[in-house]
Parts: C-alpha cells; sequence; structure tokens
C-alpha cells in the first residue's frame, strides 16, 4: 500500500505543474492583451505571481518526491532534501508575497478608493 503513495505523490505533484503551467500561461496572454481597467490588471498580475509560485514550488517538490519514487536519477533527491536548498521555494514564497502586497497598497487600494 505504501507504494501507491510512493507513486502517487509524484503524479500529484507533476499533475499540479501542469495545471499551474496552464494557469500562469493564461494570465500572461490576458495580460498583454487586456485594455481594461487597471484593477482588474492589476488582479490579473497578482494571480500571475500566485502561479508562478505554485508553478515553482509544484516543480521543486514534484522532482523531490518523482527521485524519491525512483522514477528520475537519486541524486535529484540528495540535492533538493539538503536545508540549504529546501529554503529556496520558501523564499520564491516570501518574495511572491512581498510583490503582491505591494501590488495591493500601491496599485488597488488607491484605485478602489475612487469608486
Amino acid at each position: 500500500m505504501s507504494n501507491i503513495f510512493l507513486l502517487l505523490t509524484p503524479v500529484t505533484y507533476w499533475l499540479l505543474i501542469v495545471m499551474w503551467l496552464f494557469i500562469l500561461c493564461f494570465y500572461t496572454v490576458k495580460i498583454r492583451k487586456s485594455k481594461s481597467r487597471r484593477l482588474f490588471l492589476t488582479l490579473m498580475t497578482i494571480l500571475a505571481i500566485d502561479a508562478f509560485r505554485t508553478l515553482f514550488e509544484s516543480l521543486y517538490f514534484g522532482a523531490w518526491y518523482t527521485a524519491k519514487a525512483g522514477l528520475i536519477p537519486q541524486v535529484i533527491e540528495t540535492v533538493l532534501v539538503r536545508p540549504e536548498m529546501v529554503i529556496i521555494p520558501k523564499f520564491v514564497n516570501v518574495i511572491a508575497a512581498a510583490i503582491v502586497i505591494v501590488l495591493l497598497l500601491k496599485r488597488w487600494l488607491p484605485e478602489e478608493e475612487r469608486f
């Protein structure tokens, strides 16, 4: 039974990777084509940042668990499991959150107050 979970974890991550890659591409195309209000553009930018963050984390942990399952070289898990490497997705998460907060404070709130 544990073998099924060993394989199910990387499969789930790779499914997340494909799904978030689609979402990120969708947002990017919509942002470029958007001629609408600033609020919509800000929201789409925030969603794209979150999609990138989620995609990055899914790629990182997807590669980790895929290597752990033995589907790709074990050396990948050995590298990704090190504490100095595990912090990278957390830094990406912090940076993404900081950018979103700045966008909300600088672009969303001032625009919303005009209504």
